[in-house]
């Protein structure tokens, strides 16, 4: 009987320890940096092209440099050039319709790479630089 006093009694300070505020503010801020490096992982895969790495450092030497505002209109003309190339094969009928929508989506998907890359999101937590978290 004892023994299941103390238990039930260790198990309520567990759940009051488990389930403060600070303990699921600390869980919600490892599932957000886990959830960056998992990004980061998906995007460095996207981006493996030596075009598209070279998009990349033009864009981090912009930021680098203090020219931020430039780094996005880098990742657009990339972005572009891969539309008209799409785009051009399709006329030259290179590829059907269906191929087309899907090469604009690759390419759309390079360029969300290429920025949060180049501007990976944080936020301010405990003065603390922290990965936000991003609806996927």
């Amino acid at each position: 009987m004892l023994f299941c006093v103390a238990t039930n009694t260790y198990s309520q300070e567990l759940a009051k320890i488990v389930n403060s505020p600070k303990a699921l503010q600390l869980e919600a801020e490892m599932k957000s940096v886990e959830n960056e490096k998992a990004r980061i992982a998906y995007f460095t895969e996207i981006t493996k092209t030596e075009e598209s790495q070279a998009v990349l450092k033009k864009m981090q030497e912009a930021k680098k440099a203090g020219k931020e505002r430039i780094a996005p209109r880098i990742k657009k003309d990339y972005f572009d050039l891969l539309r008209h190339a799409a785009q051009e094969k399709f006329r030259l009928r290179q590829m059907d319709l269906e191929t087309l929508h899907k090469e604009i989506e690759a390419a759309n998907k390079i360029s969300d790479a290429l920025l949060h890359l180049a501007f990976p999101p944080v936020k301010l937590i405990d003065g603390r630089r922290i990965p936000e978290d991003i609806p996927q």
